[in-house]
């Protein structure tokens, strides 16, 4: 295990404060009191326990997801999911993206918390610059949907991103035969 902080782990860090920020929004909409982990912010080199870097930077990694699937739960219990996904949107189009099907693939990959990236969780298949497919190999956020919804909430709240995301582009998202396509 490493002692010293890499760029993996400034990344992964970075992953979990921007899906803190999605879940603080949507958290807004909900209507009763929705008790959720705290995750710290700051400087990753000021909060981390640099003798369990990798223990620490995953427990906010389940953390984080079982935030998101709290809230996505509650949201769904209270008629307002459909609001939810309208914030995931918000945050893909913020990001003002331009470019190609295999650089929306590695913008949402730098976004969102699939594993590591030697898990694989994402499967590329073929790619080019106008078309770029994957399968999903690992379903790393069942785990958390454990609150009454099951994880196709999850799937829906990224394809609203990801739709947001590519909202100002000639690209577009979607799911055939389990292959997920940016084209």
């Amino acid at each position: 295990m490493s002692r010293f902080l890499g760029p993996i782990h400034y990344i992964m860090f970075e992953k979990i404060q921007y899906l803190n920020k999605i879940v603080n929004s949507m958290k807004d909409l909900v209507d009763e009191d929705i008790d959720l982990n705290e995750i710290e912010t700051g400087e990753l080199s000021d909060l981390i326990d640099t003798d369990n870097i990798h223990g620490w930077l995953q427990q906010r990694v389940s953390l984080v997801e079982d935030n998101l699937a709290k809230v996505l739960s509650v949201l769904k219990s209270e008629g307002k999911l459909d609001e939810g996904y309208k914030i995931a949107f918000d945050f893909g189009k913020n990001e003002n993206f331009s470019g190609d099907a295999t650089e929306a693939f590695q913008y949402m990959s730098d976004k969102f918390l699939d594993g590591m990236p030697c898990d694989m969780a994402n499967l590329p298949i073929e790619s080019d610059s106008n078309d770029f497919r994957w399968i999903k190999r690992l379903d790393v956020h069942k785990a958390y949907y454990i609150y009454g919804c099951d994880v196709s909430v999850y799937d829906d709240f990224r394809k609203s991103w990801l739709d947001g995301l590519l909202s100002n582009s000639d690209l577009s998202y979607e799911i055939e035969d389990n292959i997920n396509i940016i084209k």
